[in-house]
């Protein structure tokens, strides 16, 4: 009976790590797959909207030349990458469309339907997006442009759509900082608001710090797997980055720049 046991012990020793590297990988690969189904409606809402997609998530009516600006990439692709009933505001009934959704709190009540929005390696699951999106507006010699707000930019913009990219794994938010401003009613455009980049230190910052929205703390997650965080392009292809190519700033800069972006600023 005790060398039965012993050697029981002594495989579940030498499969339990296995299991574990087997389960990692799982999960990463679900991140990949979700992260495709993104892309697949990138490709999508480009098609349909004259090669457009979104960039920064500036709210159309905090500024009046709106058409540089669009609603924040989870509320436009939401269509795409969701098939359900008519999602109903909790509160009073009312029911909003997933095509128009022009009400922030259409997105409090909704995000959390969308599989595809989720990582299953993410350590903060109240949150209903786990990614964020590339909206830096950098100049051809690599400084932030301005506040660094990327507008709305077509596809046929991008020479190199394979380098170009558009989204990765958004940080723990371990302090729930970012959660309780745009979960908790702070925040008057929706919770899909904040997940993007526009300067630096959402790149560069300390991703396990505090003040993630008033402070240097990054938005993106830069060693979500391991060994990096799985990185959707604009070509629709996903690959892992390694956590030093995500914390250089070079690698966000797409080369769609806009000369006369300082202009219509």
């Amino acid at each position: 009976m005790l060398v039965v046991i012993s050697i029981i012990a002594l495989l579940i020793g030498i499969l339990l790590p296995a299991l574990t590297q087997a389960r990692k990988m799982a999960r990463k690969g679900v991140c990949a797959s979700n992260q495709k189904q993104i892309g697949y409606a990138l490709g999508l809402y480009s098609t349909e909207n004259k090669d457009y997609i979104p960039r920064e998530g500036k709210h159309p009516y905090r500024s009046t030349w709106s058409k540089g600006y669009h609603y924040q990439w989870p509320r436009l692709f939401f269509q795409y990458v969701f098939e359900g009933r008519p999602l109903v505001h909790e509160g009073d009934g009312e029911t909003f469309s997933a095509t128009n959704p022009n009400d922030s709190n259409w997105a409090r009540y909704t995000f959390h339907q969308v599989a595809a929005y989720r990582d299953p390696d993410h350590p903060n699951q109240n949150h209903q997006i786990h990614y964020v999106n590339n909206g830096l507006m950098l100049t051809p010699q690599g400084n932030i442009a301005r506040d660094g707000r990327h507008p709305t930019a077509q596809i046929t913009e991008f020479l190199r759509p394979d380098s170009s990219m558009f989204l990765t794994a958004f940080n723990d938010d371990s302090d729930n900082e970012i959660f309780n401003i745009v979960y908790n009613g702070y925040h008057s455009e929706g919770i899909d608001a904040l997940y993007d980049t526009f300067t630096v230190d959402h790149i560069t910052g300390p991703e396990d710090g505090a003040n993630g929205w008033i402070g240097n703390v990054a938005r993106i997650d830069s060693d979500r797997h391991q060994t990096g965080s799985n990185a959707l392009f604009i070509d629709t292809h996903v690959e892992l980055r390694t956590k030093e190519t995500l914390k250089d700033i070079d690698s966000w800069d797409d080369r769609t720049y806009n000369e006369n972006f300082g202009d219509k600023w």
